[in-house]
């Protein structure tokens, strides 16, 4: 929930009125704890998540994003040469 309250509040806070802002960091009370997370993406039963599950669930959501993170870069790109980045506020 950490991770997620620093992520919102680097990349999309800024952007969010005084509503969004409020009720955006209030929804993350409603996510599931770490080992939840990590038994959905290792499709494993939470009472059966070990060690080497979550050792490998981690591997493969670090490889999905350093596999995203150079599609993302040129997204960003065009978005900025297209003249598509919006930063108005909502």
């Amino acid at each position: 929930k950490e991770v997620a309250r620093e992520a919102y509040d680097e990349h999309l806070s800024p952007y969010h009125g005084w509503m969004l802002r409020t009720v955006f960091p209030a929804s993350f009370s409603q996510m599931p704890g770490q080992a939840v997370f990590l038994s959905k993406f290792g499709e494993v039963e939470i009472e059966d998540l070990d060690g080497e599950d979550e050792a490998r669930v981690v591997k493969e959501l670090r490889l999905f994003s350093e596999t995203l993170e150079p599609l993302l870069e040129v997204w960003k790109k065009n978005f900025v040469k297209l003249d598509l980045e919006d930063t108005r506020r909502v």
